[in-house]
């Protein structure tokens, strides 16, 4: 665990996602939303510890570790600096010792970073992860200072479009994936396991700026599109043009990336065999383009 006792954070955003639904675009742009300095812990992951205490009268005790893969600091809408607490393909078979030296990487880099205790915003984001397990989040072990207020954010792309830049990057499809998916859904329709959660619609948040002001709106923010048109560093760019759009974003296609794997039998065998998918796609998106 990270103690930060002479840091002070004006916001926290807690934020939930899948990986390839276009929630780095979203952070990338709320970031813009700032002045001042923001941390920005990327791709977290936690751990869940029960310890023997050998006092006079032994005793169990829980306790949490978390880090994320990536820290960012920003100052005025811009990365100042963004440190890789360790490369994607290290520890893969061994997740404690993975998550361990992420831990004492952010640690260090965090002491070493000459960087304001003062920020006005703290982010943190745990990507593919079923919201039926949140009671297993060690959410004191997710602080890094003293934050003044959190919030719950959950980005959600169609399940089209999310599952065609899943397929095309060759990220893992699996049961576990799509019910991950449809907990965020859910909690989109009818919400039941966060308090008070905001959920960013991807779709409308790229084709329609009213809908970026409402969300600003919502979050007490002054709402600008700084930086609307950029591709963040951290979110590794496009599953299907990498960095190719830098600067014109919005020019992307990724609204009708479905249509490459429209007639994909495996693709499309994702919603032949999962209603409830397509339910909630045509419910939270009125989308069925399968049909």
């Amino acid at each position: 665990m990270i103690e930060l006792p002479d840091v002070t954070n004006e916001r926290e955003y807690r934020v939930f996602a899948m990986k390839r639904s276009g929630h780095h675009a979203v952070m990338n742009w709320l970031i813009g939303h700032f002045s001042g300095p923001i941390y920005f812990l990327n791709n977290g992951s936690f751990e869940q510890q029960i310890e023997f205490c050998s006092t006079r009268v032994g005793r169990m005790q829980r306790t949490g570790l978390f880090s994320g893969r990536v820290s960012i600091f920003c100052n005025r809408g811009e990365n100042m600096q963004l440190v890789e607490h360790i490369h994607k393909k290290e520890y893969l078979d061994d997740p404690p010792r993975r998550l361990r030296a992420m831990l004492a990487s952010e640690k260090k880099t965090l002491e070493e970073t000459p960087f304001p205790t003062e920020r006005e915003a703290y982010l943190f984001n745990l990507e593919d992860f079923h919201l039926d397990d949140l009671p297993l989040v060690p959410w004191e072990a997710t602080a890094r200072g003293n934050s003044a207020k959190s919030r719950g954010l959950i980005v959600l792309r169609d399940p089209y479009n999310w599952l065609a830049s899943r397929k095309k990057g060759n990220f893992p499809i699996s049961q576990e994936v799509l019910s991950a998916w449809k907990s965020h859904a859910r909690e989109a329709v009818k919400p039941e396991k966060l308090d008070q959660p905001l959920v960013i619609n991807y779709n409308l948040w790229f084709q329609s700026q009213d809908y970026r002001e409402s969300i600003a709106d919502c979050l007490q923010l002054t709402p600008t599109d700084e930086g609307i048109d950029y591709i963040a560093d951290f979110g590794g760019g496009s599953s299907f043009t990498g960095f190719e759009y830098q600067h014109r974003a919005r020019e992307m296609g990724v609204l009708t990336r479905y249509k490459e794997f429209k007639h994909d039998a495996e693709y499309r065998r994702y919603f032949e065999e999962d209603p409830e998918l397509v339910a909630l796609g045509k419910e939270v998106f009125a989308m069925s383009p399968l049909r």
